[in-house]
């Protein structure tokens, strides 16, 4: 006899519900398996998306902290820089670009105090307390002990700490001098991070502030070799051929290519002077691409300058319209502002020159009338002067010749007392670079 249906449908129920169960099981783990990889996903990019705001704040406090040592340093009008390998002379024995250390760090010098030594502008060491590379110096003769200058070789900065800010991909290393070459110092920088100064932020930061001023501009342009359309002139081209309106960069390896007209205004940067190379107008490389970071050193696409004084503040003065002007004239064009700014940098001076000769006396620093007078004699014979014309000029100017004499005498003993420093400094360096191998 054969079952009816309900008796198959019966029979066959019990895999079914297992089945059933199988399924809804899997979807189940499927489902907690995409929420548990959804969520690790969007946990690491939210750790990740962490990682670079905190980076991102840290070279904004980093930034904000090079330019804060900047206008602290540089800012004023009285204030002039240099790298450090302004005094490298690699003739001297045991001193080649290897062994000089630290030559494109850049140093700020004041003008209005002679004897205070330089402010170098760089983050500075780890270990120290956050502030001290940028301590003011004012008054001081030596650097304190927590700072850190270009030649010192008392310090090894852990490998663990180096932070490369300009790398193998932007500059080259150093290249000895050879008969028909000086060489050229290391173009790469490295720097210690140091730990930011608050304990609830975890996060660290470096600094090198580089001068563009000393580098010569490849991008500049003169407009009489490539004028607007139909303004051409033999006059203007011979004209342009004549002067010096552009600084020859075209003998330099690889800008024998140099166009008239200038690089193309779209590079804006060093690092893309080699997008020039396949274009024939600009940089011509070598294989293995080398000419473009050697550059790096010497060679500026932009720079910027102010026309200011820097041995008395504010802007430059047209001495040219001295001689179209009689004296009272000359004197009646200066505002009060000027008037009370020069009356305040004359004190300052004075005041410098009295701190001047009591270093002098430390030093027993002496200068002798004899030296006073062939120095006041140049100074007559230099402005066409006797002495009774420069008494009298003098006594116009409300002044004395004691008063004179004392500057003078000052200013000498400010050489004697630089040319002194100058050697113990250049002694400490020279032993510093033989030192550092």
């Amino acid at each position: 006899m054969a079952p009816d249906s309900e008796t198959l449908l019966r029979r066959r129920r019990p895999g079914f519900s297992l089945v059933l169960s199988l399924v809804v099981m899997s979807v189940v783990l499927l489902t907690v398996i995409t929420v548990a990889s959804f969520v690790t996903i969007e946990s690491r990019l939210a750790a990740q998306h962490q990682n670079f705001l905190r980076a991102k704040l840290n070279a904004a406090v980093s930034l904000r902290l090079a330019l804060a040592h900047l206008q602290q340093e540089a800012g004023p009008d009285r204030r002039m820089t240099a790298r450090a390998d302004i005094l490298a002379n690699t003739t001297q024995a045991g001193w080649t670009w290897n062994t000089i250390r630290n030559p494109l760090w850049t140093g700020v010098w004041r003008s209005d105090q002679q004897l205070q030594p330089p402010s170098w502008l760089v983050s500075g060491r780890p270990g120290q307390l956050p502030g001290a590379q940028s301590a003011n110096l004012y008054g001081q003769a030596d650097f304190y002990v927590d700072q850190w200058v270009p030649w010192q070789n008392d310090f090894t900065i852990p490998a663990n700490l180096l932070v490369p800010l300009v790398g193998d991909t932007c500059a080259s290393g150093p290249e000895l001098a050879t008969a028909t070459s000086p060489g050229k110092p290391d173009g790469r920088i490295s720097l210690p991070r140091i730990a930011l100064p608050d304990a609830s932020a975890n996060g660290s930061y470096c600094y090198w502030i580089g001068d563009e001023g000393v580098k010569a501009r490849i991008n500049l342009t003169d407009p009489r070799l490539t004028p607007p359309t139909g303004t051409t002139t033999p006059q203007l081209q011979q004209e342009a051929l004549r002067g010096t309106t552009r600084s020859g960069t075209g003998i330099l390896a690889g800008l024998e290519n140099m166009p008239l007209g200038g690089i193309d205004p779209r590079v804006t940067q060093m690092r893309e002077l080699p997008f020039l190379t396949n274009t024939g107008l600009g940089l011509t490389e070598t294989t293995p691409p080398t000419r473009a970071k050697r550059l790096f050193t010497e060679t500026t696409l932009w720079s910027r300058g102010v026309n200011c004084d820097s041995l008395w503040g504010g802007l430059k003065v047209d001495l040219s319209l001295a001689f179209e002007k009689t004296d009272a004239e000359w004197r009646a064009q200066l505002t009060p502002e000027q008037k009370t700014r020069m009356r305040g940098q004359i004190l300052e001076q004075l005041q410098a020159e009295k701190v001047q000769l009591q270093e002098a006396v430390k030093k027993k620093i002496t200068v002798s009338p004899v030296e006073v007078d062939r120095r006041l004699n140049a100074m007559m014979q230099e402005y066409r002067f006797s002495i009774e014309q420069l008494r009298q000029n003098l006594t116009n100017a409300g002044a004395s010749e004691e008063a004179l004499r004392a500057q003078i005498t000052a200013s000498i003993a400010c050489v004697k007392r630089c040319a002194v420093v100058k050697s113990g400094v250049f002694k400490l360096s020279r032993r510093a670079g033989i030192d550092s191998n």
